[in-house]
């Protein structure tokens, strides 16, 4: 069994944005993207929240999503001392968060414009039972995938992991699969750990059964009111993972990082502000547990951070193959690259050379970041 690990880039390479004016956004371009927006039921949210981001950085403003959330955390706790020079109140600063907030789920019904992705689908055709899925991202598409090909190894119910002794949950029979496949049961579903929260939940307060209620949607956007869907906004402090579903859900993450030998980062980048990612992987990842870590990623220093934070787990017996983007990957042996087997067959393009630690690196394409050693393919791959 293995774990997959889906980042922004995951979301931001399937084939079908390619041609979309508006695309996913990714931590650094998400600014830009807001404003390619076309549809006039957002202009208005689009245009406050550009006055709010030029109101605190200025006109030529240049601020990733992570950074403005975390900034806005320590303007909230400055502004005791700072208030009366800029005039902003504590209400003015949430009003800020809750419409940038509003801007996150406009970018997605944007440039998100089908359900299904061949991409992700093959992922999941790939997987075995009780494997593990662990998201940072909010859309739903590895979720859409799982409903359309995840028959006999998904039950909604039980693979988001969460405390259902303390929530009650409604709405997962829409994501679960056909009714021709039968449902996985708790203990062989594949999980869907998503971190950060989904545009597809939406967690409420607890009720007169001293219970919380978690309800899934069916429809991901409204087009009348305030979207309600719980998410875990890009800060630094990440105060909602104090929740329970989310505690749960970290939990089971540490869990299954403890327990598997097989990793694939797609798309996925440890940020320097996310240090609850980094700390996650770091301390629940066993020395030298590594088998085969798989990163599909076309930024070197992004490799490199991943590696970086994997360390403890990586030993020389490690074989670590990486790709440039995530048509290249699904092109590749999916079955035989989340199995245990070092024989995966051959690889596309180069092998670059050993780690420090005497660890294969094998890559399929030359990135620069290692020198090549050696020509070879992968069986399979387009």
């Amino acid at each position: 069994m293995a774990i997959i690990v889906l980042g922004a880039g995951a979301t931001r390479g399937v084939k079908f944005v390619e041609n979309n004016i508006c695309k996913p956004p990714l931590n650094d371009d998400f600014f830009t993207q807001l404003q390619h927006i076309n549809n006039e039921k957002h202009f208005k949210t689009i245009e406050q929240t550009i006055k709010d981001i030029i109101s605190l950085y200025g006109n030529n403003f240049k601020v990733t999503m992570e950074e403005f959330f975390t900034q806005i955390e320590f303007f909230l706790k400055v502004l005791p001392y700072a208030k009366e020079r800029h005039g902003l109140t504590r209400a003015d600063f949430n009003k800020i968060k809750d419409n940038f907030i509003k801007s996150i789920s406009a970018v997605f019904e944007e440039s998100i414009t089908q359900k299904t992705c061949e991409y992700h689908a093959k992922i999941v055709r790939a997987l075995d039972k009780d494997s593990t899925i662990i998201s940072f991202n909010y859309d739903c598409l590895i979720d859409y995938a799982l409903k359309e090909f995840g028959g006999q190894k998904w039950n909604a119910k039980y693979g988001y992991s969460f405390p259902l002794r303390k929530y009650r949950l409604v709405g997962d029979s829409f994501w679960n699969p056909n009714i021709l496949f039968s449902l996985a049961s708790r203990r062989e579903t594949i999980k869907l750990l998503k971190l950060h929260g989904s545009l597809n939940w939406h967690i409420l307060n607890k009720g007169r059964t001293n219970k919380g209620y978690i309800r899934l949607k069916q429809h991901l956007y409204q087009t009348i009111g305030t979207p309600q869907f719980t998410i875990v906004p890009p800060e630094w402090n990440k105060e909602l993972l104090k929740e329970p579903a989310f505690e749960e859900i970290w939990k089971e993450a540490a869990r299954r990082i403890r327990r598997e030998r097989i990793f694939a980062f797609i798309g996925f980048s440890f940020v320097p502000t996310d240090l609850f990612a980094a700390s996650l992987f770091q301390l629940s990842i066993g020395r030298g547990k590594i088998k085969k870590l798989i990163i599909v990623n076309p930024d070197r220093e992004a490799r490199r951070r991943t590696r970086a934070v994997l360390n403890r787990g990586i030993s020389d017996k490690t074989l670590i193959v990486q790709f440039d983007n995530f048509k290249e990957f699904s092109g590749a042996e999916l079955k035989a690259l989340f199995s245990e087997k070092r024989e995966i067959g051959e690889f596309l393009k180069t092998e670059e050379p050993k780690t420090p630690y005497g660890t294969d690196i094998k890559t399929v394409s030359d990135v620069g970041d290692l020198k090549p050693q050696e020509s070879t393919k992968i069986n399979g791959a387009k």
